[in-house]
């Protein structure tokens, strides 16, 4: 979605009249935004009909506008789940090594995915995927370049980064902002010795090679939204 609106509408799942002054006339500015959440499953205790008829009336709402012409986003729990590597590989490296507050973070799994119970995701996104929690549940980082996303999954196939290249327009982001946190997170990281060949590794790098890979992660830290 690339227009830009000046007034956002948010409809709960408790607001589904049609016959709300919002409606009363179709506006090109406003945006009518209807998200299915997860925690609306058991904030409190629901039958599942009861949480299956709620999202398909929700759903059923947003058809009914779209047809009637307002600009509207749905949010869905279609898709709402994701394996292993999705999850800690691509998303939340990517968190990790951008930098993204591990509050924001943790809030957004909790939200997007349905199996998403806080007593799992806490440990798992905060300390095995953000490594926010001191230590506690990993000895570790669990940051990884392009390379190991490449071995793991089938994703870099048919990207239109490169996994092999650190930098250049084509080179994989994953790459030089592994290297950028790497070498931003020496202090912390750099006496564990599972990280040894990691450092030996960034060492053998040219100074003219360390400065281009950093500077192609300040470039993509700078601009995310434009990866």
């Amino acid at each position: 979605m690339t227009k830009s609106y000046q007034r956002l509408r948010l409809i709960l799942g408790d607001q589904l009249n049609a016959r709300h002054s919002w409606f009363q006339e179709k506006d090109p500015d406003t945006l009518y935004v209807i998200a299915e959440l997860r925690q609306e499953t058991d904030y409190v205790v629901h039958h599942v009909q009861k949480v299956c008829a709620f999202f398909a009336a929700m759903q059923q709402f947003a058809q009914a506008l779209s047809t009637a012409a307002f600009n509207v986003l749905h949010l869905d729990l279609e898709f709402a789940y994701a394996h292993h590597i999705q999850r800690l590989m691509i998303t939340g490296n990517f968190c990790l090594l951008t930098g993204i507050d591990p509050d924001e973070v943790d809030a957004w799994y909790l939200g997007i995915y349905i199996d998403a119970l806080e007593w799992v995701e806490m440990p798992n996104t905060r300390g095995m995927s953000q490594f926010a929690d001191g230590g506690i549940v990993g000895s570790k980082a669990y940051a990884a370049s392009g390379n190991y996303a490449n071995k793991m999954s089938d994703y870099c196939g048919s990207c239109h980064y490169k996994v092999t290249k650190i930098t250049g327009a084509d080179a994989c982001p994953f790459n030089a902002l592994y290297w950028h946190f790497m070498q931003q997170q020496q202090t912390a990281l750099g006496n564990n010795p599972r990280n040894a060949m990691v450092y030996a590794n960034w060492r053998k790098k040219t100074p003219e090679q360390q400065q281009a890979i950093l500077a192609q992660a300040e470039d993509y830290l700078a601009d995310l939204e434009q990866l």
